[in-house]
């Protein structure tokens, strides 16, 4: 903002030195060269002014269109935390009935007492452990993916 400051002062001197012309214009019969110098300076101080004021408009849209992609990511990136605590929370609860079905089958295999409704129970905790884990995997390929495919579009518009 200094620069639009700046071209503001610079703006202002030259109106007073116009100002300062046609008093002197007026009074003594000054140069009409020196007005029509003075005249230019404005009108290029002007046409600075608004190159200027255009420049810093431009920068201030980037900003934000830089700032709405990082909202962008930032609301993509909260959502797959959030995908990834309800895994962790489907897997610990997984494991936490395999751990239980395990205990109980080895309280059953000490006292020589075999159990098969435990040992389905504990086989079945254990494939639905394993299927949690491999959605698991699963979706955090589909993330590698969804961040890879950007970088290869835009390297294949380049090529």
């Amino acid at each position: 903002m200094s620069d639009i400051e700046q071209l503001e002062q610079r703006i202002g001197a030259a109106l007073d030195r116009i100002s300062a012309g046609l008093d002197g214009a007026a009074g003594d019969g000054a140069d009409a060269a020196a007005l029509t110098e003075a005249e230019n300076a404005l009108r290029a101080e002007r046409a600075a002014h608004e190159e200027t004021r255009s420049a810093a408009e431009a920068a201030a849209r980037g900003a934000e269109d830089r700032a709405a992609r990082l909202e962008k990511r930032v609301t993509a990136l909260i959502e797959r935390l959030e995908n990834a605590e309800s895994q962790i929370a489907r897997l610990t609860a997984v494991n936490a009935e395999l751990r239980n079905n395990n205990a109980l089958l080895r309280e059953r295999n000490a006292g020589m007492v075999g159990d098969a409704g435990a040992i389905n129970n504990g086989m079945q905790a254990e494939l639905e452990a394993l299927r949690r884990t491999r959605a698991a995997e699963v979706e955090e390929m589909d993330q590698i993916l969804a961040e890879l495919k950007p970088l290869v579009d835009a390297e294949a518009a380049n090529a």
